[in-house]
């Protein structure tokens, strides 16, 4: 008898030793758009592997039954919180969302993993089991698969949303970090919801991202006035971008501002340099751009080659949490910017060269510029080898195609839009970080810059890589650092606010500006500089800017005129951004005009006069260019305000009004098309126009344009009578409008 019980007991240990030891208690449920699928993984959880997640509107015992497909493959650092176990308490599991019946939320158990399916129009209303394997099993046992269906729930009215997962206190540095994960859809082609747009290819769906949003103080605001993103580089973490970190660069926040940490979490296997296979977890990247429609991460020795198409998945991940945290946070969109540093300057600069009206600022720190960013070695290239430039899937103006070797550079355009935000570029003649290094790329680049008049602000000094490299000239202790790469000044701008490029620093245009050299590297030694090595060279000089002093403040940008108070700094408590002289010759394009886009081939009239007595320091005209950029060439900026005035008509000086100059406006009608053609004679040229209704009110019309003077299509009024307002520099006169 004591014999029965005790094999009785051990066949009872096995079974229990075997459940725990396998995949049970999968469960699922669905909440914001999503279904949630977790599991106890038992000692599995504590191993490396791929996981595979299947699903039937059946229960099924093998995976290759013909209605089961497989909706996700993940790596075990992904089905755990691998990054937030890292940068966070190790101890940390996934917290999600109760069912939609209920409230609240569940944070996982140490040994439970999770898989999160985006409910989709193809999906919604549908009921599926969902079932775990671990390797390369094509069985499922009954503890393996959900005990009931899950039904997808398609609703518009309930978004997927981002889920806090951790919140950090600093109350030593006053400010609060939040720490959220974004679960993407992964797909490959169409197909995706209106409202969370495909994020991944199909063999990384369900894919976590990582992302840590900080303010001042312990509580959310109601909102917020301004956010700065910050990518981390090559080998790097989000939780390096918190206010206190990057003692380099001031990462602190204003009252009324968000940081945002961004985490790179493309996780696939690559091999070593000793032709190993290794895993890389969430310090992996994708350059924060994306990756092949066709890339298996699973695959370390995958290369993209002729026929894939780079999707930048990440670029549309981080459009889609910075709109969340806008609504989220009540921010406001028009005052976003980015920074970013080695692999994180290069995704920042692509994403603002992408999406260019999303934001005011870029600033990048150690940025190579280089065509190719990824090494072209079997398993570690992650987009196709250099010969190939795979077609990316961006288009430009013409809706020519984007291909990968134009996406990391800084003078080709990648987006139709023709004006970038505005670009701040510090770089170190030290920097021997390969593809980021300090070479002849890099200051070939700030020339063609410079030339093309961006908005470009460069800087260079004896930096190296690293941050802790970070002591040359612009952020040398004896010194004191720089404003222009503090996160709160970049509240100071807005995205949707014109500014003049200033461009032409280089010194065949002013001698007085500094020269970066060659591209060679090295240090020339000089004392009081902890960074400076001795009896190391390089060309051009140690330290300089193009751009870098110049500043200004927009005055007007309406429909006929535009200007700006513009300056050289000085007298700053930053010492090191006070401009060396006085006066420095530069040139003036207008970029993001909001209102004053004057037609190419028009001639407009300059003028620069300083602010304190208004005398005029010079003046001219210029002709608009073929893509409708105004130049300004050759003019002095001061250390004292000048203001910059650009206009449609000649300035007016005070005795050059006659008699004769009253405002003389035809208006010439094309009743049938509800066109009217308007122009003033002689000098009184046309500075603004206005349709009005009869009781005075502005009405919504279309006005362009042409050599002669403006079009008003008037086809969206209904018949009536109004009023044409037309302003001339002499004057106003208004004319009747009948429309039938």
């Amino acid at each position: 008898m004591l014999k029965k019980v005790f094999f009785l007991t051990l066949m009872l240990v096995c079974l229990h030793s075997l459940s725990t030891a396998q995949i049970h208690n999968v469960r699922a449920h669905y909440a914001h758009g999503q279904v949630w699928v977790f599991w106890n993984a038992g000692t599995l959880a504590s191993t490396a592997g791929i996981y595979s997640i299947y699903r039937a509107p059946a229960p099924f015992t093998s995976t290759t039954d013909p209605s089961v497909e497989q909706v996700g493959q993940l790596f075990a650092e992904e089905v755990e919180p691998f990054a937030l176990k890292e940068q966070f308490p190790p101890a940390s599991n996934f917290t999600i969302p109760y069912p939609t019946a209920s409230t609240g939320t569940y944070t996982l158990l140490p040994t439970e993993r999770l898989f999160v399916e985006t409910v989709t129009p193809a999906t919604g209303g549908n009921d599926y089991y969902y079932a775990i394997i671990k390797g390369a099993s094509t069985t499922v046992s009954p503890s393996q698969i959900t005990a009931a269906p899950v039904t997808h729930l398609y609703d518009l009215a309930d978004p997927p949303i981002c889920h806090l997962q951790y919140k950090y206190i600093s109350a030593a540095d006053n400010f609060t970090s939040e720490a959220f994960y974004l679960w993407a859809d992964g797909r490959n082609g169409a197909g995706g919801r209106p409202d969370f747009p495909v994020m991944a290819n199909k063999v990384k769906n369900g894919m976590p991202s990582l992302f840590i949003v900080s303010y001042e103080g312990t509580l959310r605001k109601a909102s917020y006035t301004s956010m700065v993103h910050w990518l981390h580089g090559g080998g790097g973490e989000a939780i390096q971008s918190l206010p206190n970190k990057r003692t380099a660069v001031d990462l602190r926040v204003l009252p009324d501002q968000l940081l945002v940490a961004q985490n790179d979490d493309f996780v696939r296997k690559v091999y070593d340099h000793l032709g190993r296979e290794v895993l890389i977890t969430q310090k992996s990247n994708s350059w924060f751009f994306g990756w092949a429609e066709n890339h298996d991460p699973f695959d370390p020795a995958y290369s993209p080659g002729v026929g894939d198409e780079i999707i930048n998945y990440t670029q549309r991940r981080l459009n889609w949490i910075n709109d969340w945290i806008v609504g989220e946070f009540s921010a406001d969109a028009n005052r976003v910017s980015i920074q970013g540093h080695s692999m994180g300057s290069a995704g920042a600069l692509a994403w603002a060269k992408a999406y260019p009206n999303r934001f005011a600022t870029v600033s990048l720190f150690n940025c190579g510029f280089d065509r190719q960013v990824s090494p072209a070695i079997t398993g570690d290239n992650l987009f196709g080898d250099h010969s190939l430039n795979l077609p990316t899937c961006l288009t430009k103006a013409g809706g020519a195609v984007v291909p990968i070797g134009e996406v990391f550079t800084l003078n080709d355009p990648i987006s139709p839009e023709r004006d970038l935000p505005i670009i701040n570029s510090w770089h170190g003649k030290r920097d021997n970080n390969g593809t980021m290094q300090w070479d002849t790329l890099v200051v070939m680049e700030y020339e063609l810059a410079d030339e093309l008049g961006w908005g470009v602000r460069s800087y260079w000094d004896e930096r190296g890589h690293g941050f802790g490299e970070h002591c040359g000239y612009w952020k040398d202790i004896p010194m004191g650092p720089t404003e222009r790469d503090n996160v709160a000044y970049q509240a100071r701008y807005r995205s949707d606010e014109s500014f003049p490029a200033f461009y032409h620093h280089q010194p065949i245009y002013e001698p007085l500006n500094h020269s970066p050299g060659d591209g060679t590297k090295g240090i020339k030694g000089t004392p009081g500089f902890p960074c400076k090595k001795p009896n190391a060279k390089h060309s051009g000089d140690d330290h300089g800017t193009w751009g870098g002093y110049h500043d200004w403040e927009i005055v007007e940008d309406v429909f006929c005129r535009w200007s700006a108070n513009i300056w050289l700094i000085s007298g700053s408590s930053y010492a090191v951004d006070n401009s060396l002289h006085t006066s420095l010759l530069t040139s003036v394009a207008i970029r993001k005009p909001q209102h004053f886009t004057p037609v190419p081939g028009r001639t407009v009239y300059w003028e620069l006069a300083d602010l304190t007595s208004g005398a005029s320091i010079a003046n001219g005209s210029t002709v608009v260019d073929p893509e409708g950029v105004v130049r300004i060439t050759g003019i002095p900026v001061q250390t004292s305000t000048s203001q910059l005035t650009v206009s449609c008509v000649p300035p007016l000086r005070l005795g050059e009004m006659t008699a004769d100059d009253m405002p003389q406006v035809i208006v010439s009608p094309n009743p049938s098309a509800r066109f009217f053609q308007v122009h003033a004679t002689g000098t009184s040229a046309i500075q603004a126009l206005e349709v009005l209704d009869m009781q005075g009110r502005s009405c919504q019309t279309t006005i362009l344009e042409e050599s002669q003077g403006y079009k008003l299509d008037l086809g969206g009024l209904a018949g009536g009578i109004y009023l044409l307002k037309v302003t001339t520099q002499k004057g106003v006169v208004t004319r009747k409008l009948i429309l039938r």
